[in-house]
C-alpha cells in the first residue's frame, strides 16, 4: 500500500496518494506502534504528499515529528534522519521559513557529503535543495553556482532525460531569469518543457511548471503573446487539477496578471491581482514572502489605473515588511522603496 501511495505521488495523483498514505500511516501506527521504521517511513512519506497538496503546515507538523523520532531511535548521521532533515527543510521553505530551511539545508549537505560522499544522489538532493533556498532569499549568485553543480552531476549520473535532471534544468532556467540571463532562460527553459512533456506528459504537475517558468521568461523578453498564451494554459490545468485554492494555481494566477499587465489588460490584471492578494493572505498569512510579492504586485496594477492612493498604501506595507524580513539592503527591499520615491 505505501508503495502504491509512492507511485501515485510520483504520477502526480496526490489525493489518492493522501488518502492511501493516510490509511496507511493509521495501519502501521495501530499494528507496530509509532516508532517502528515502517511507521515513521508512512508519515514521511504521508508529509511529502502534504507537501505536494499545499498543505505545508500539515507537512511541517507530521515531519517535525519524522525528524525527533529519527534523531531519538537512530542518531542525527543515521540516513533516515538525514533524509528527513531535508524533507522538513523543504516544507520550511514553503512556508517562507528560509533562515530555518537554509539553517537545515546546510547541515543536510554536510551530513551527505560526509556520509555519502559527493556525487551521491542524496547530495546532489541536498545541493539543490540549497540552492533553491538561496534562491528565495535573493542570493541568486550562490543559488547558480550550487545548480550548475547539481545539474553537470544529474546529467552524468542519472542522464538528460531522467526526471531529476529535468528538475535541475528547471531550477537553474529559473534562476537564469532571476539574474536577467534571459537568453540563457528560454534556451534551458524550452529544453525542459520539452523534456518534461516527452517524460511525463502534458498534465504532470513538472510539465506544468515547466509550461508556467517558460512562459515568465518570455515576459522578460517581452514575448507577452506567447507568454499570455502559455499562461492562460498553465492557469486552467493547474485549477483543473489541483483546484482554485492550491498555491501552484495561485502562482499561475499571479503570473497571469503580470501578464495583462504587460499587454495593458490593467482591468483584468486588477480582477486577478486582487483574487492573488486575498488567496495569499488567508493561505499563507500577511508575512510570508509570497503574500507581500502578490501586495508588490498589485501596487504595481493600481499605478498603471491611476490609483496612486491604494498603490501607495500597498507600497509601504511592502517596504515595512521586507525590511524586517530581508534587511534595509537588499533588492528585494530597495525595489519598492523607488516606488514610493517616484
Amino acid at each position: 500500500m505505501g508503495n502504491l501511495a509512492a507511485r501515485y505521488r510520483y504520477l502526480g495523483k496526490f489525493t489518492e496518494a493522501e488518502k492511501l498514505g493516510s490509511q496507511v500511516l493509521d495501519a502501521s501506527t495501530r499494528i507496530l506502534g509509532v516508532e517502528h521504521p515502517d511507521t515513521i517511513f508512512a508519515m514521511g512519506s504521508l508529509a511529502s504528499t502534504y507537501r505536494c497538496l499545499g498543505k505545508f503546515t500539515e507537512a511541517g507538523k507530521l515531519g517535525s515529528q519524522v525528524l525527533d523520532t529519527n534523531i531519538r531511535i537512530f542518531g542525527v548521521e543515521h540516513p533516515d534522519t538525514i533524509r528527513a532533515m531535508g524533507s522538513l527543510a523543504s516544507t520550511y521553505r514553503y512556508l517562507g521559513k528560509f533562515i530555518e530551511a537554509e539553517k537545515l539545508g546546510r547541515q543536510v549537505l554536510d551530513a551527505s557529503t560526509r556520509f555519502f560522499g559527493v556525487e551521491h544522489p542524496e547530495t546532489i538532493s541536498a545541493m539543490g535543495n540549497l540552492a533553491v533556498t538561496f534562491g528565495r532569499l535573493a542570493r541568486y549568485t550562490e543559488a547558480e553556482k550550487l545548480e550548475i553543480q547539481v545539474l553537470d552531476l544529474r546529467t552524468k549520473i542519472s542522464g538528460v532525460k531522467h526526471p531529476e535532471t529535468i528538475t535541475a534544468m528547471g531550477n537553474l532556467a529559473s534562476t537564469y531569469r532571476y539574474l536577467g540571463k534571459f537568453i540563457e532562460a528560454e534556451k534551458l527553459g524550452s529544453q525542459l518543457l520539452d523534456a518534461s512533456t516527452r517524460t511525463f506528459g502534458v498534465e504532470h504537475p513538472e510539465t506544468i511548471r515547466a509550461m508556467g517558468n517558460l512562459a515568465v521568461t518570455f515576459g522578460c523578453l517581452a514575448k507577452y503573446t506567447e507568454a499570455e498564451k502559455l499562461e492562460i494554459q498553465v492557469l486552467d490545468l493547474r485549477t483543473n487539477i489541483f483546484g482554485v485554492e492550491h498555491p501552484e494555481t495561485i502562482t499561475a494566477m499571479g503570473n497571469l496578471a503580470a501578464r495583462y499587465r504587460s499587454l495593458g489588460k490593467f482591468t483584468e490584471a486588477e480582477k486577478l491581482g486582487s483574487q492573488v492578494l486575498d488567496a495569499r493572505t488567508r493561505i499563507f498569512g500577511v508575512e510570508h514572502p509570497d503574500t507581500i510579492g502578490a501586495m508588490k504586485n498589485l501596487a504595481a496594477i493600481y499605478r498603471k489605473l491611476g490609483k496612486f492612493t491604494e498603490a501607495e498604501q500597498l507600497d509601504i506595507k511592502v517596504v515595512y515588511l521586507r525590511t524586517r524580513i530581508f534587511g534595509m539592503e537588499q533588492p528585494e527591499t530597495i525595489r519598492p522603496m523607488g516606488n514610493l520615491i517616484q
